[in-house]
């Protein structure tokens, strides 16, 4: 965002300013500043969201110090929390996906609207292991089950 790279790693966040090529921040968000794996990391203007295998958790960033744990929250809207797979911010709207197995059929992608998560209807199935990837405005997500690449929403 802007010139710094927030990446997910398997202890938390680290941030590097792009213009000067540096590591700026490491946030180790688990409980009690302790390492938590993150998958993904999704941001707006005021919102930081971090995809764990624990669940989905959100920081008031433009506010509050992202490096410090207890300015973390968890989202306690979304069902299924300890499998995620990702979330990315496209368009001014937070996606999340899922990972239920090889053959589920149930929904893995929700989409976020003011409080809640409403379900967003999948392009590929079955819906396993999902991967969602940003790349020039457009989301695609990614199914390991059948090696599919694929388009599902496209930022106007």
């Amino acid at each position: 965002y802007k010139q710094f790279a927030y990446l997910a790693c398997g202890f938390g966040i680290v941030v590097i300013d792009t213009d000067k090529l540096e590591v700026t921040d490491t946030y180790f968000i688990g409980k009690r500043g302790a390492d938590l794996d993150v998958l993904q990391v999704a941001l707006n203007d005021s919102l930081m969201y971090a995809a764990s295998t624990q669940g989905l958790l959100y920081c008031s960033y433009k506010s509050k110090y992202p490096g410090d744990y207890r300015n973390w929250n968890w989202d306690t809207l979304l069902i299924k929390p300890k499998q995620l797979s990702g979330i990315v911010h496209c368009n001014k709207s937070f996606f999340v996906s899922y990972n239920f197995g090889d053959t589920s059929n149930q929904t893995s992608l929700y989409k976020k609207r003011s409080s809640t998560w409403e379900p967003f209807p999948n392009a590929l199935k079955p819906y396993s292991h999902l991967i969602l990837k940003l790349h020039h405005h457009n989301v695609y997500e990614f199914s390991y089950y059948n090696n599919q690449y694929k388009k599902f929403y496209h930022a106007h």
